[in-house]
């Protein structure tokens, strides 16, 4: 966050006041962190492609948006994703557990894209799945399963459908 940080209490006040009982708005802000697929086959493999997996797409942006919503909804004054999803635990909107897998699955996307992104010297969300070694692969799967989920749960949480 840039700026004058006296100036966002008051706007982050504001739109939680405007947001509090806005289900219907709530729902169509959560709406874009569904849009994106899980790269996942229909056996639950990765699903890999000549360029890579987007795993800002389908890992990083489905719970950072989907927190930010859950934020929104329940006046939480945080401002990165970590403390956000420790916040909603706390306020037992989201289990111990699903709190913990968020938290591991996005510090392992947001790792993974910063290792090949240096390897590389350039700015990609695409990861080179060959370049993974086993135990990274698992924890990729596993960390996709996480977000799959989740956006699941999103959607049943808002009365989402496609």
């Amino acid at each position: 966050m840039a700026g004058n940080r006296a100036l966002l209490a008051p706007v982050k006040a504001h739109l939680q006041h405007l947001m509090a009982g806005q289900e219907l708005i709530l729902a169509e802000f959560t709406r874009p962190a569904l849009n994106f697929s899980v790269p996942l086959t229909l056996f639950g493999n990765v699903k890999s492609s000549k360029q890579g997996i987007d795993i800002k797409q389908g890992g990083i942006f489905p719970i950072v948006h989907g927190v930010r919503a859950l934020s929104l909804e329940h006046a939480i004054d945080a401002n990165n994703t970590f403390d956000r999803i420790e916040a909603l635990v706390k306020k037992r909107v989201l289990e111990q557990e699903t709190g913990d897998n968020l938290s591991e699955a996005f510090k392992l996307f947001l790792k993974l894209r910063l290792a090949q992104q240096l390897g590389n010297q350039h700015s990609t969300n695409q990861l080179d799945f060959k370049q993974l070694d086993r135990t990274e692969r698992d924890l990729l799967r596993h960390s996709l399963h996480v977000v799959k989920k989740f956006k699941q749960w999103l959607g049943y949480h808002y009365q989402i459908r496609d």
